[in-house]
Parts: C-alpha cells; structure tokens; sequence
C-alpha cells in the first residue's frame, strides 16, 4: 500500500544476541520503537499488528511526549486470536487509535467481538501486487504440467492430502516454497513423492518467476477466516488458482478458480481441469486481477487524507 498512501516504511529488526530471552528482544524492539517515533516525528503513523503490544507503546509515547500524531492499525487475522487477543489492555490502547484496517468481512466482526469501536473499523483488503513486466517464467521440464503451493508448512496446511493426489498425478510436478527446515522437522519431506519439490525459500524475484511459469497455484487451507496472500500472487501473475472451499476465499477469489474440499480425490480433479484448460482460467484470473485493483482503489481513495479517518 506504500505507492498509494505515501508513507515511509519502517522494519524493525532485532540485531542483538539471537540467544537472548523473547522478553529481552522484545525489550530491545520497544526502545527501537520509542527512539524512532521520537526521531521521526510522525504526522501520521501507521501500525502493522501484531504483536498487539505495540499500541501500550505508541500510547505510552504520546502520553509522555505530548504526541498529537494520528495512528492507524493494520491488523491481520492473527491480531484476533489467541496469543495476542489475550494481551491485557489492548483493547483500550487500539481503541485510542484514529482507524483501525482488517482486510474482509469476517475480520471486521472478529474486531467488533475483539471490542474495538465499530466507528473506527474499515475494511480494506489485500491489494494485489503488480508483478514486473520484465521477469522471464520459470520453466520446469520433463513434466506435462506443474503446480506451485507458497507454503508455511503450519497445520492449515493440507500438505498430505497434496501427497496423496501428487502421488496419484506423476507426469505432473509440484513445487512447495517456504522454510524448508521446517518442513523437515514435521517429516514432510520424507514423506513427499517424487514429484514434489520443496524448494526452500525463495527470494522475491526467483519466487515470482516461479509463479508466473507455473501451470496453476495452490492456495489451500482448512480453516475459515484465512485469505492467503498467495491467491492475490496468482492473480497477479495472471495464473489458475486451486482453491480451498472457504467462506472468505471463495468469495474473494472464487469466480477465478477451482475451488476444493482439500480431499485428494478433489485435488486430482482440480490439477486435470487445471492442466487441460489453463488458458481460460488465466483469463479469469487477470480478470478478477483487474477487478480487484480497481475495487480497492475506489474503497482506499477515501482514506489517502488524514483527515477522513476521524
């Protein structure tokens, strides 16, 4: 969102001693907040939640420093569920703020239920990314067809159900991205079949390519309330989305993919129509594609100035 609002994006990293305690990280990642707030001086300061802490911090610099910046939250999913909704205060340091963003519809009742005020709450989603026009598509031989599946390896992830109709799918190939030590350690990769790839984690440019060679993405999960990051990726590459069969998924990103129960037998089915008709699902995808850019300019046009999040 930085190219339409306009700010400055500021990653704070922990560079201390990496055996330290997580209180002492996050010990050393307050002063950093504090000291850049009181260096920067912000006008308007957007939050990325969580960890839902910080706001008790922000809160505690505008007190002592007499800050009159405003203050938006940026919340993902995880901003409403255990560990972070159990942080004592938070409710009462976000409901300080001027705004707060969730990105659909189940997340603005989660918020409401979370307690923030509902004249605060906007939704905007996701905007999909523009890929660079430039960036050549990897190509994967010696198979008829291959899919990829951003991963993180978390237990929403029906990896074995992938297995299962991989297996049963051998002249295609299968590419899961994400922390491969990870997948090592849950014994995914001594399980997987020929055809899957684990291929680590990918820089953006190499990962991008990745996509944008790839036949069609995989975008699965088993819990509701999810919207992956990677059904937006597809649809920016303009490739055929695998969708699992949720409430919010089929809704954002539906009328561009086939959409699954996360079964093998409806994964098999999905990589045939997939393989067989990929040129009209990636018309469908640049599509929506279009769509959605279009939607979410007209939603964010509103709240560019300042002083609209009142």
């Amino acid at each position: 969102m930085q190219y339409f609002f306009g700010y400055e994006i500021a990653y704070l990293r922990d560079t201390g001693n990496p055996s330290s305690s997580r209180l002492a990280r996050y010990w050393r990642l307050m002063t950093r907040t504090l000291r850049l707030l009181s260096s920067s001086k912000p006008d308007l300061l957007w939050v990325q939640l969580p960890p839902n802490f910080i706001p008790h911090i922000i809160e505690l610099h505008r007190l002592v420093f007499r800050g009159k910046y405003r203050v938006v939250y940026d919340c993902h999913n995880a901003t409403f569920q255990a560990p972070w909704n159990k942080i004592p205060f938070a409710v009462w340091a976000m409901n300080r703020a001027d705004a707060v963003f969730v990105h659909n519809q189940e997340m603005l009742d989660a918020a409401a239920r979370y307690g923030i005020d509902r004249e605060r709450l906007h939704v905007l989603e996701d905007q999909a990314p523009v890929f660079d026009s430039t960036l050549s598509p990897t190509i994967v031989e010696n198979c008829s067809a291959f899919f990829v599946m951003p991963c993180s390896f978390h237990d929403d992830e029906p990896i074995e159900a992938v297995f299962a109709a991989a297996a049963a799918c051998p002249d295609y190939k299968f590419m899961l991205t994400g922390n491969r030590e990870r997948a090592e350690k849950k014994g995914f990769v001594a399980k997987a079949p020929a055809n899957v790839i684990f291929t680590g984690f990918l820089d953006t440019v190499d990962f991008n390519c990745l996509v944008l060679g790839a036949t069609g993405i995989l975008c699965l999960t088993t819990k509701e309330g999810i919207q992956l990051s990677a059904a937006s990726e597809a649809l920016a590459a303009g490739r055929p989305l695998i969708l699992s069969d949720t409430a919010i998924l089929r809704t954002l990103f539906g009328s561009a993919s086939v959409v699954v129960d996360n079964s093998p037998a409806s994964l098999i089915a999905a990589f045939h129509e997939i393989a067989q008709n990929a040129p009209r699902y990636a018309d469908q995808s640049t599509q929506l594609y279009t769509q959605r850019r279009q939607r979410w300019e007209t939603r964010a046009s509103p709240l560019r100035d300042a002083r609209s999040l009142a």
